[in-house]
């Protein structure tokens, strides 16, 4: 909000206010917008309100946790692509049942 503020007090027409939240507001979409993860034996899924994705758990090559959540990286080691083609799965309130569960695909994630 107070970044809008600032583009129209620097070019002095809401346009340029319109044109920043197009921009900025759904690359910031996942950090403020909720996300519901399906995990299933042969696939996990993340719906947000625009848009689902669905990935094979054969898609995966390695994961890393962290005290919010897991990345699920299709690369074996550590890539630039790896942001881009990867999952970064939230715990929430349900870290234990996650972990459980990504121990139980140990065929296809190695490092969990």
């Amino acid at each position: 909000m107070t970044f809008h503020v600032v583009i129209y007090f620097l070019f002095e027409h809401l346009f340029y206010v319109f044109l920043s939240a197009a921009i900025l507001l759904p690359s910031l979409a996942q950090f403020f917008l909720p996300a519901r993860y399906a995990l299933r034996p042969h696939d996990i899924t993340v719906k947000t309100p625009f848009r689902s994705l669905s990935r094979s758990w054969i898609e995966f090559q390695r994961c890393e946790v962290d005290r919010h959540g897991v990345f699920l990286s299709p690369f074996k080691h550590p890539s630039r692509l790896e942001n881009f083609r990867g999952i970064y799965l939230r715990f929430g309130q349900h870290r234990e049942e996650v972990l459980y569960f990504l121990q139980n695909q140990q065929e296809t994630l190695y490092s969990c």
